[in-house]
């Protein structure tokens, strides 16, 4: 049995809660999962890493293993098979995969207004892409977030925004009933 416990104020506030036993599970971004999470909760074997969230083109889900070096963490859909002997699937790995785009695309995007320059989006094109073999930026990520974004560019980032930007049909669906199940669980 599950309780949902919504609104917390920003991540900082929904970990003190799992350090506080008010809440048993919560999810971070990379940069504070590494910066926080590992030493306040992971090192002290309070909580334990169960997976990240896997890269998804709309096409493919595959496991990167640079994403997880050193915490001891498997993508999520190899931990699901893991668990219940069978890979994901179903409406539920549908509205995951839809939503985990959705969220990834959006904290992880460099937009351009419409009708930018095309010279202007090539030389950012450029220089993103070259921010994926700097030295120097990979030295000073690992100092900030203790690991080093990778950066696609063009097509490739075209065909995930492409994948993140609409959810299907029966995912709104799917995500109007769960919201109103829990939500009518707590109003009741």
């Amino acid at each position: 049995k599950h309780k949902y416990v919504t609104g917390y104020r920003g991540s900082s506030k929904a970990r003190v809660a799992v350090m506080q036993n008010e809440a048993q599970m919560h999810n971070e971004s990379q940069p504070s999962y590494r910066a926080k999470v590992v030493p306040t909760l992971i090192d002290t074997n309070m909580a334990i890493g169960l997976w990240y969230y896997p890269f998804d083109d709309g096409t493919t889900v595959k496991a990167q293993p640079r994403l997880a070096k050193g915490l001891n963490v498997t993508s999520f859909h190899d931990f699901y098979e893991k668990v219940k002997g069978t890979k994901p699937s179903g409406i539920m790995w549908k509205v995951f995969r839809e939503v985990n785009r959705a969220s990834g695309m959006a904290q992880r995007s460099i937009v351009m207004p419409p009708g930018s320059p095309k010279a202007a989006l090539m030389a950012l094109r450029k220089a993103v892409h070259g921010l994926n073999n700097d030295p120097q930026f990979a030295k000073d990520s690992m100092k900030t977030v203790s690991f080093v974004p990778q950066y696609d560019i063009g097509a490739v980032a075209e065909r995930i925004t492409k994948a993140s930007i609409k959810l299907s049909p029966d995912v709104i669906t799917f995500l109007k009933g769960y919201v109103d199940k829990v939500t009518s669980k707590k109003t009741n």
